[in-house]
């Protein structure tokens, strides 16, 4: 998470713990030089209800992960990475997201350290910033890696890429060799038959689902629907979580739909409730971020 979304997440814990404790925390909500305690505090609160390595952007900040040990000299801090020459900050939106996706993207990669691993995600996020918009500013692998050498390592990594690209393609073709693949028939079987495809779609008498092999599942967040109620039939009630479901639910080909935690949880008394509106439409939960 970033920092406000690790408060939150925090503040909904201890609501359900006694007043002390939670008073504690809510009188540390402030923001001031000791800000890197208060998210290791956060984080270990988070930890202690059953989260595991906890990583947290920082916007211009940086980043931190607090691992599960809670060993203090184990906690990783990374500064932000400077942007490319020539340009500036101009839409934040999607940073978080463009980190979140390289860091995992790094992970990948067994010979970089979770250090080296922070710095990547850094210089995503850092190219995610100089682009309007929260898809257009997706960097692609390429400019990543070219921003991670030239601000961590200085320009001189041209050499050493080449080299990583030839250990990759082998280390990919040695991962084939031992890996025994699935046919494509039963990547697309195992998958059109697992979830549910199309919404309720109740207006489209021409139902094709039963011919519907596509081995691809198709989500789409469901801020999508809160946000954009221009989308929508003038008819239409946009005004809570079972609201945008539905409008999801009217989407032919859409599968499933990713919630914001604790967000799109306060409709429901239960993860049930949830399962059962999404149900109603023919769709299932993916992520909840």
């Amino acid at each position: 998470p970033n920092k406000s979304e690790l408060m939150r997440l925090v503040h909904s814990f201890e609501e359900k713990e006694n007043d002390d404790e939670k008073n504690v925390i809510v009188d540390n909500d402030d923001d001031d030089d000791d800000g890197l305690e208060k998210v290791i505090q956060y984080a270990k609160i988070l930890q202690k209800h059953g989260a595991n390595n906890v990583l947290v952007t920082l916007g211009s900040a940086g980043s931190i992960l607090i691992p599960s040990n809670n060993n203090a000299q184990d906690v990783i801090y990374q500064k932000a990475c400077n942007l490319p020459p020539n340009t500036s900050v101009v839409d934040e939106t999607g940073a978080g997201d463009c980190y979140r996706a390289a860091f995992a993207v790094a992970l990948t990669d067994q010979t970089k350290s979770i250090q080296e691993c922070m710095k990547f995600a850094s210089a995503a996020g850092a190219l995610a910033v100089t682009k309007e918009g929260a898809v257009p500013s997706v960097p692609t692998r390429k400019e990543v890696e070219e921003l991670y050498r030239a601000a961590f390592f200085g320009d001189d990594g041209e050499e050493e890429e080449e080299e990583e690209d030839e250990k990759e393609e082998e280390n990919m073709g040695e991962f084939i060799e031992e890996e025994e693949l699935m046919e494509e028939e039963e990547i697309a079987e195992s998958i059109a038959t697992s979830l549910p495809r199309g919404g309720d779609d109740n207006n489209n008498s021409n139902d094709n689902d039963d011919d519907d092999d596509c081995p691809l599942l198709f989500g789409s967040r469901l801020n999508s629907m809160k946000d954009r109620p221009d989308l929508c039939p003038a008819s239409s009630s946009l005004t809570n979580v079972r609201d945008w479901i539905k409008r999801q639910g009217t989407i032919s080909g859409l599968n499933v739909v990713d919630f914001n935690y604790p967000q799109h949880f306060h409709t429901f008394t239960s993860n049930e409730e949830a399962r059962q509106a999404l149900e109603e439409q023919n769709l299932v939960a993916g992520a909840v971020c």
